[in-house]
């Protein structure tokens, strides 16, 4: 009994790490408290409680790393995850920390274990869905602005919470579409821009139907920051860690993108975008691509951008315990109705009225979420629970009301109309 207990495994404490949009607090939106999931909870929540049926405890040997996702990964490696990691060490005692991250925030932990800073801390790293070679999406909004999403149906709370956080921002800083804006205020997806590791992938069509590739080392806008991670990659290896990656498939992710080219030098400076080249050796986001650049144990399973977060619970468990340990999982993908309102006086939810009871402009109950600046609301409600909503204009003001849904046949609908009096909606 002696021996067994001295020669006891001692386990790693895991920090988990989310991916874009994955924090929410005043390091994201100035007023909006301490950081937190936030509208991400939806889909995050579910992965921190799969973590403690394994009999991980939070705030013990089970920590989240929130992090300004706006910023620079090598920044928020610097500014959220170095701090975390010394501060869990030192409660535990342990030399050792598995991290267990989800897309971008798979980029922040490589981005430490690559640094100069690295202590040799960490035992495991668990990658699901990270770009490591970049996403071709995110070439839209870097170069134009823009987010093409109405009918697609990849992704869609992912897209919800883009939308979302743009109207939102828009709305506190006062400003319209700016790409100067946009590159300021979200630094962080020029680093998910595809690298020279994944290739070319913008590519002019003549009219003759010949298809001729622009060469990624002469566009303009370049990912320095993906292109130095990976030219260093051997690092992982040599310092010992020890590399996991669950990556989804079956879902259309844009591989390519067809550009017309112009001599415009504000926006598109690459190339305007025509039509993408799809592939469904992705989740909707990530291809096989991009994630499969480094040598790591990987596992492929069906899904998307964030059911993956579900469906590779097993798989995080057999990672970290040596055994696979299934739970009672909750299937049913993430069905989030987004309603984005201007002048509202008042919100009601089964019959509570809400808009006097937000922390700071926020507030986060089990099946809504609602984010405040002034009188335009933001509210995200879980639709696979009943819920009854009313929304109320002020007297004599219009409200504009933009709902976005996914129909019967999982596409996404985007609808908007002008209202005058209370809206209901029973759900």
């Amino acid at each position: 009994m002696f021996f067994n207990s001295l020669f006891k495994r001692v386990e790693n404490p895991i920090i988990f790490i989310p991916g874009l949009f994955g924090t929410f607090g005043s390091d994201i939106l100035p007023g909006t408290g301490k950081l937190k999931f936030g509208p991400a909870g939806f889909v995050y929540n579910p992965m921190i409680k799969y973590l403690k049926s394994l009999g991980y405890e939070e705030g013990k040997n089970l920590f989240i790393c929130y992090y300004n996702w706006r910023n620079k990964n090598y920044q928020s490696s610097v500014d959220y995850l170095y701090p975390l990691i010394k501060k869990v060490k030192d409660i535990n005692g342990n030399k050792k920390i598995n991290l267990v991250c989800h897309s971008m925030g798979g980029l922040v932990a490589r981005a430490y274990i690559e640094s100069d800073f690295y202590e040799k801390d960490i035992d495991k790293l668990i990658l699901l869905a990270t770009p490591n070679a970049g996403a071709v999406e995110a070439y839209y909004f870097w170069e134009g602005g823009d987010i093409p999403y109405e009918g697609i149906d990849e992704n869609i709370f992912f897209k919800i919470l883009w939308k979302g956080f743009i109207w939102i921002l828009k709305k506190y800083y006062k400003i319209d579409n700016n790409l100067e804006f946009y590159h300021n205020y979200f630094q962080s997806i020029k680093e998910l821009l595809p690298s020279k590791y994944y290739g070319d992938y913008l590519f002019v069509e003549n009219p003759d139907g010949f298809k001729e590739f622009l060469s990624i080392n002469e566009m303009k806008i370049k990912n320095e920051f993906l292109d130095d991670l990976n030219d260093n990659r051997d690092i992982l290896y040599t310092r010992g860690v020890n590399i996991y990656q669950v990556l989804a498939y079956g879902k259309k992710t844009d591989a390519y993108i067809s550009v017309k080219k112009d001599d415009n030098e504000d926006i598109w400076v690459d190339g305007e975008p025509l039509y993408s080249v799809q592939t469904i050796r992705g989740d909707g986001t990530v291809t096989f691509k991009s994630g499969c650049i480094l040598y790591s144990k990987d596992t492929f399973l069906k899904g998307d951008h964030t059911s993956i977060l579900k469906k590779s619970q097993p798989i995080v468990g057999s990672i970290l315990k040596g055994r696979t340990y299934y739970s009672k999982r909750d299937n049913k993908e993430e069905n989030i109705l987004s309603i984005m309102a201007e002048n509202l006086k008042d919100i009601v939810v089964d019959n509570v009225t809400l808009n006097d009871n937000l922390d700071n402009g926020f507030n986060d109950f089990e099946n809504i979420c609602i984010i405040k600046i002034e009188d335009d609301y933001w509210i995200l409600v879980n639709k696979n629970k009943k819920i009854s909503l009313k929304i109320k204009p002020f007297n004599n003001m219009l409200s504009k009301v933009t709902i976005i849904d996914k129909e019967k046949k999982g596409k996404l609908s985007v609808n908007k109309s002008i209202i005058k009096s209370t809206l209901k909606i029973e759900i």
